[in-house]
């Protein structure tokens, strides 16, 4: 039984298309057979077979306590203090997010 077939036409940066290439040659393939690869993964993901991920950045975080979607204690450095005890430090007494406590 014959596969039918249809044509893809895309339009790339010549670099990403020039790199790919070598890639894929390196693996022992061409540009089809790696295109015909990902679409294959993305059907049997029911989705872009890899994590798509924005960074979340220090501004992006202060925006978000701005906006009122994160909450920051008032005593984060006391807490930040309490954890660097736990993993080292030498600390006879501690403050335990705003309550002092002997080690």
């Amino acid at each position: 039984m014959a596969t039918l077939t249809t044509n893809l036409n895309i339009r790339l940066d010549r670099q990403v298309k020039e790199q790919a290439e070598a890639v894929f040659t390196e693996l022992g393939m061409n540009m089809t057979t790696a295109i015909n690869l990902f679409l294959r993964a993305c059907i049997r993901e029911h989705g872009i077979p890899f994590d798509l991920k924005l960074e979340m950045e220090d501004t992006t975080k202060r925006f978000g306590v701005a906006q009122g979607k994160l909450q920051v204690p008032d005593d984060i450095d006391l807490c930040n203090d309490e954890v660097a005890d736990v993993f080292g430090g030498q600390s006879r007494t501690r403050e335990r997010c705003g309550k002092v406590e002997q080690v």
